[in-house]
């Protein structure tokens, strides 16, 4: 499968998050991310300490990762493609949000980890511009720790 993806720069202002009125799923009680085994699978749970107002600023300033060419891409009611995933970097967790409602241009987002979506890795570029940002908000150590322990990449980016 081809994959593309935007650059960081791709405006992303027009998306939204949507906390959900009664989810809980990716909601935490620990100051910290962490990850709950549900069936064969993890939750990702985000710390108590992560608002509606800072999940929308990670989703709009985020880094988009778009549908491949061998795959149908989603677009809201003006035509604008929605990406698949939004990824972003906070205090070194990694997130990522996915579409509640593509057409409507809301997300929900979570801590990333590879093993609860093992066939969904983070492009490399994507990687490289997450640990450009983990540097330049002083968690470079943080991040490089969530890589080796959340990815399959273990620092090859």
């Amino acid at each position: 499968m081809v994959e593309s993806m935007c650059d960081e720069k791709d405006d992303l202002s027009w998306l939204s998050y949507d906390p959900g009125e009664r989810r809980t799923k990716h909601k935490g009680n620990n100051h910290e991310p962490e990850f709950v085994r549900q069936g064969n699978g993890l939750i990702g749970k985000c710390p108590r300490t992560i608002d509606a107002g800072l999940a929308e600023g990670l989703l709009k300033n985020g880094i988009a990762h778009y549908p491949g060419e061998d795959e149908v891409a989603r677009t809201d009611p003006r035509g604008r493609p929605c990406p698949r995933r939004v990824f972003n970097v906070h205090e070194g967790a990694i997130y990522v949000a996915h579409p509640t409602r593509a057409e409507a241009g809301t997300f929900h987002g979570y801590p990333f980890d590879q093993q609860g979506d093992p066939k969904r890795g983070i492009p490399r570029a994507i990687l490289r511009q997450l640990r450009e940002r983990a540097e330049a908000q002083g968690h470079l150590r943080a991040f490089q720790e969530w890589v080796d322990q959340h990815t399959t990449e273990r620092r090859r980016f």
